[in-house]
């Protein structure tokens, strides 16, 4: 593998990972870190069956991108492109996400507002430049509870939340409907994360208080769609 190749593959693997850890800066000659992660096909991707094989380009596709007709036809051309180089095309997909539409086609709008006792969460940072060998890091406070929410083209309205802290915690939300699309109809609230659904409630007056549970530096989404009454 060559040395930008290492270095590539060594970021994405702290970027797979996924966030809290520090991770070391990759050093030029390091051997790339493992990486496990299935393609868009579906098949597991191992980076070490590669080691000393080939050179490898993973191509990470958005939630939601599918196998388009041009998807396919420009991945084709250059899969035969890096053939020349020997090189092979490594195509991973995330797979659907609950708040895929949200983020993807969503209109952002005023999100919840926060009730109760306000705690705040350090945030260890680092930065580094290879260039120079600059090399700082410190500590960031802020808010506990990260918040945002979205419209869905007028249908569904989505508001996530993020728990900075290491531990769980209980939010006080209200959600007010005024301002959105659903305002003055009946809808039901739903609290998806990646390990399943719920049905918190329904929303019969324009806004309505809701306490739910934030796991440790996990994303929940509460999804507002509209109902029939009775439903």
């Amino acid at each position: 593998m060559t040395k930008r190749k290492i270095a590539l593959a060594a970021g994405l693997a702290a970027l797979a990972v996924g966030g809290w850890a520090k991770a070391a800066a990759p050093q030029i000659g390091q051997e790339a870190p493992e990486i496990k992660l299935k393609t868009a096909d579906g098949v597991e991707m191992k980076l070490s069956s590669y080691r000393d094989a080939k050179r490898v380009l993973l191509a990470f596709l958005p939630n939601g991108s599918g196998y388009s007709a041009r998807l396919v036809k420009r991945l084709d051309y250059e899969r035969k492109r890096l053939a020349e180089y020997d090189a092979e095309a490594v195509v991973i997909h995330p797979g659907a996400k609950p708040s895929k539409d949200f983020l993807a086609y969503g209109r952002m709008i005023k999100p919840t507002l926060l009730t109760g006792p306000h705690t705040t969460a350090q945030l260890p940072w680092r930065h580094y430049n290879s260039i120079g060998g600059r090399h700082e890091e410190g500590v960031f406070e802020a808010q506990s509870i990260v918040q945002c929410a979205w419209d869905y083209r007028g249908e569904k309205l989505g508001y996530l939340f993020c728990n900075l802290l290491p531990q769980p915690q209980r939010a006080e939300v209200i959600i007010d409907l005024g301002g959105t699309p659903l305002w003055g109809k009946r809808a039901k609230v739903f609290q998806k994360s990646s390990t399943g659904s719920s049905v918190l409630g329904t929303i019969d007056a324009d806004r309505r208080a809701f306490s739910i549970e934030l796991p440790p530096r996990k994303i929940i989404l509460l999804e507002v769609r509209l109902t029939r009454w009775g439903g």
